[in-house]
């Protein structure tokens, strides 16, 4: 009876730390998401823009 008990609480505060655990790694996945977006949307890292060919009209 006592190992029974021993058992149900060891699984129950095994899935509350597992669980526990798993929000952590989201937190830390989306912390690194949210500084990927900074590190790569930094306005000194986008390309410039190509000036245009000025279009030649034909006359006909």
């Amino acid at each position: 009876m006592i190992d029974e008990i021993f058992d149900r609480n060891y699984r129950e505060a095994r899935q509350q730390l597992n669980a526990a655990a798993l929000r952590l790694v989201a937190s830390l996945a989306e912390s690194f998401r949210a500084l990927h977006r900074i590190q790569f949307a930094a306005p000194w890292s986008r390309p410039e823009p190509r000036p245009r060919k000025p279009e030649w009209r034909r006359v006909a």
